[in-house]
């Protein structure tokens, strides 16, 4: 596993397998993430933090997704490269709870849709990731 060191100003969040609710998407609020253990249906642990920052997913291990996307948007899943850093949103964190899920959400506080970039969510869908939490 190729995870790098945080920096001063990043917090590890967890490292697994990048998804989030199905609710996100038939939403469109994409508003929170969550990580899944490699290889189970465990969910990884998560460090959930607080206050305003930037959500960022760091591809350790590119994995082709299986999902649909998002059809209604034109919205297919990519297959990113090792170390590709995609931004998935920046604003307050949140920790959001849904079926015994617990999922960290970006909050960006002046829209309804698109808390996160559905873009970079799914071009690091069902992929290994590192999320990393950077302070502003």
């Amino acid at each position: 596993m190729n995870a790098t060191k945080p920096k001063p100003d990043q917090i590890l969040v967890g490292i697994g397998v990048l998804t989030w609710m199905p609710h996100e998407r038939r939403s469109d609020q994409y508003g929170s993430v969550f990580l899944m253990e490699d290889g189970t249906e465990a969910q990884a642990e998560m460090f959930f933090p607080k206050g305003k920052g930037r959500l960022v997913a760091h591809v350790i291990e590119p994995r082709k997704s299986e999902h649909i996307g998002d059809i209604m948007r034109g919205l297919y899943p990519v297959m990113p490269n090792v170390g590709d850093r995609l931004v998935l949103g920046e604003g307050e964190a949140f920790e959001d709870n849904c079926q015994g899920r617990k999922s960290l959400g970006v909050s960006p506080g002046n829209r309804a849709n698109d808390w996160l970039d559905p873009r970079a969510l799914y071009n690091c869908h069902e992929s290994l990731v590192q999320l990393i939490w950077e302070t502003i």
